[in-house]
């Protein structure tokens, strides 16, 4: 899982001139509760930590819009 964490972190990197200071500080801080419920909560499956890993990067996608990630 520490894999897709880094994975979204450099997606964030890479949408941080493109989109407003708000929506950045939006995406650090859903990244930030998605790594503390991964490593607090040992019993999720990994079809579960998978889904909500995806629907982080699907935010990225959607306000980043255009670029490739």
């Amino acid at each position: 899982m520490k894999d897709y964490i880094e994975a979204l972190k450099k997606a964030r990197n890479k949408c941080v001139d493109t989109v407003d200071k708000n929506t950045v500080k939006e995406i650090d801080f859903v990244i930030q509760s998605l790594e503390l419920k991964l490593e607090k909560d040992t019993k999720i499956d990994k079809w579960k930590k998978l889904k909500m890993v995806l629907k982080v990067y699907a935010l990225i996608r959607f306000v980043t819009e255009n670029i490739d990630l």
